[in-house]
């Protein structure tokens, strides 16, 4: 699992000049590894070519309609979070080379991490509810 040696690798030989930074680097870790299990081991997407559409060849599947809603709420969700936790490391770095010490202060404090997660778990509830409302029922007649 190359994601734990990652944390590993910084949790044990990072300096200590990037102890704030870390977190930041194992949050995207984390978040990129529930993207690569979802698209790799639960929902297995085979494209179908020449369209912008996919079959579901993963475990998820056999959940019919609701195993659609589940894939394509995890695609959605973890990519969100990866593309995110990439978006938060570069407005860390930008706030590190900041002349005023309070934005970053900010970026790094408990309550802005807690106010981001809480502010992603809503989006995330919304798009699920919003994705069942437009899913094509996935069960086959007879």
């Amino acid at each position: 699992m190359l994601p734990l040696v990652v944390i590993a690798i910084v949790i044990h030989q990072s300096p200590e000049s990037m102890k704030t930074y870390r977190r930041f680097i194992i949050h995207f870790t984390v978040c990129d590894f529930c993207f690569s299990v979802c698209m790799g081991m639960l929902v297995k997407p085979f494209p179908i070519i020449p369209f912008f559409a996919a079959f579901v060849i993963g475990p998820l599947k056999y959940l019919g309609s609701a195993g659609a809603v589940a894939s394509g709420s995890a695609i959605m969700i973890s990519a969100g979070y990866a593309i995110a936790t990439q978006c938060i490391c570069i407005v860390y770095r930008f706030a590190a080379i900041q002349t005023d010490p309070r934005l970053l202060a900010f970026v790094v404090s408990w309550i802005s991490w807690t106010i981001g997660h809480i502010i992603g778990v809503f989006i995330s509830v919304f798009a699920i509810l919003l994705l069942m409302q437009v899913q094509v029922p996935q069960e086959v007649g007879t």
